[in-house]
């Protein structure tokens, strides 16, 4: 592809949400990006970004003139479509007049095989690989960085050990690491170390021979052995007892592993990746998991930030769930209401992409926002509640020692004087006279308080 590799491809999007969600597909091939919005497109801009590829949101079945004609393989500009579905049946794929156009909601295989097809030329279905798959969507920084560091690491056989709070895409990445290398024509097979009990982890992992405890009618081959030439998966490697740690080293440092009841070791030909969501350094430190074990499961480590840290991750995530689900629901895409777009925005998400993933979802299946949108508002608080308290807390501890009690009590009555105002105007919708009788202040005393409090 060289040359064509080194042009951006031109994103031509109505809404900044969906362009950069195309933006984000278009991205797992490793290729520069420009977004703009669709109103501004004209020669001009055409010919000062000079793109190898436009894809261009369209209302409906019209094509913008600026266009016209330019799906052929003549001209040095290609472009390809996407369009609101007018009879409601969305994912198919048309040729129109040498143009190719996508109907919403897309299909992200599809759709990125084409820009494949259409910068390399046509290619065969098995060379086909985007950079990651499947698909991180998103365009921040550090999503960016994850996909560049799996390309570099995908080529190893060297253990990786993947940090991140609970749904923030662990196990995406993980089989992002074994798709894009050598043993992607393997197994890849995931262990969860926390919903194994310790004493069936081992026969579990390795397996065991007929007649090694009473029940063992059979042998039975473990993951180990499943996984040959493939890639093995533990999460949650955190909760693993320190027994089956030992076994787990051993297979690192041998190479090799021996079922239960077995008198002969079989050879380990798997790589493995490891996750966890609790900081290991600390259990290293408690004496809760091996030193050695860890510093063989981290010869690479990657983290995955928050969702709260990358919000500008949320609109291309929220873009493909609405899509993802009205294909696997048989529903025409709705629009979000601003307000709800907002609020998602808006909420820290303590569940990640994962609990982003969970509310997009029920949207769009019961076509209704609303409940969606008090669930919100609900873990919202909840959540606010439960980190101040930390924060309070945590705040105390460090002050008790270098502040007097007056000062502490006074910071205390401050924090839950705030608390109280931020909740009355919450509950009251932001009317402050509201608010004032409810906690039984004057209207003019509670406005000084919000004044004071920056609220």
């Amino acid at each position: 592809m060289d040359d064509s590799r080194r042009k951006p491809v031109l994103i031509c999007a109505r809404q900044d949400a969906y362009g950069l969600y195309l933006s984000s597909l278009v991205g797992q091939l490793g290729i520069p990006r420009h977004v703009v919005c669709a109103e501004r497109i004209d020669r001009t801009l055409l010919d000062k970004i000079r793109p190898v590829l436009a894809v261009v949101e369209t209302m409906g079945d019209e094509l913008p003139s600026v266009f016209a004609g330019r799906g052929r393989q003549g001209g040095d500009l290609r472009a390809l479509f996407v369009a609101e579905s007018q009879d409601g049946v969305g994912g198919r794929v048309e040729k129109r007049d040498g143009c190719t156009i996508f109907f919403k909601p897309i299909q992200p295989e599809r759709f990125t095989r084409h820009v494949w097809e259409i910068l390399v030329g046509r290619v065969e279905t098995d060379s086909f690989r985007p950079l990651c798959e499947p698909y991180l969507i998103g365009n921040s920084q550090a999503i960016d960085q994850i996909r560049r560091t799996i390309a570099k690491i995908s080529a190893t056989d060297l253990t990786v050990l993947i940090g991140g709070e609970t749904g923030t895409g662990k196990g995406l990445v993980a089989l992002a690491i074994h798709n894009n290398s050598p043993r992607r024509s393997g197994p890849f097979l995931e262990v969860n170390c926390a919903n194994i009990p310790s004493s069936l982890l081992e026969s579990e992992l390795f397996g065991y021979k007929k007649g090694a405890f009473t029940g063992a009618w059979g042998d039975k081959p473990g993951k180990f052995d499943l996984a040959e030439s493939g890639t093995l998966f533990l999460d949650e490697i955190s909760e693993m007892a320190q027994a089956m740690q030992a076994k787990l080293l051993q297979v690192l440092q041998d190479g090799e592993y021996s079922p239960i009841g077995s008198v002969e070791n079989k050879k380990a030909d798997v790589r493995i990746i490891s996750a966890t969501n609790a900081a290991l350094e600390q259990l290293v430190e408690q004496g809760r998991f091996r030193n050695d074990l860890y510093y063989r499961l981290k010869v690479i480590t990657l983290h995955l930030p928050p969702l709260r840290e990358r919000k500008e991750d949320i609109g291309p995530l929220r873009e493909h769930f609405l899509e993802k689900y009205a294909i696997l629901y048989e529903k025409k895409p709705k629009a979000l209401s601003k307000d709800f777009c907002l609020m998602l925005e808006d909420h820290d998400w303590p569940g990640n992409v994962r609990e982003l993933e969970n509310v997009i979802k029920s949207v769009v299946a019961l076509g209704n926002e609303s409940m969606a949108l008090e669930g919100l508002q609900r873990n919202r608080v909840g959540e606010r509640r439960r980190s101040e308290g930390e924060l309070d807390l945590a705040e105390f501890r460090r002050s008790i020692r270098r502040r007097s009690l007056r000062e502490i009590s006074q910071q205390v009555a401050e924090r839950a004087e705030r608390k109280a105002i931020e909740e009355a105007l919450e509950h009251t919708q932001g009317n402050k006279k509201a608010a004032a009788r409810l906690l039984q202040v004057s209207y003019k005393g509670l406005l000084g308080k919000i004044k004071a409090y920056g609220l």
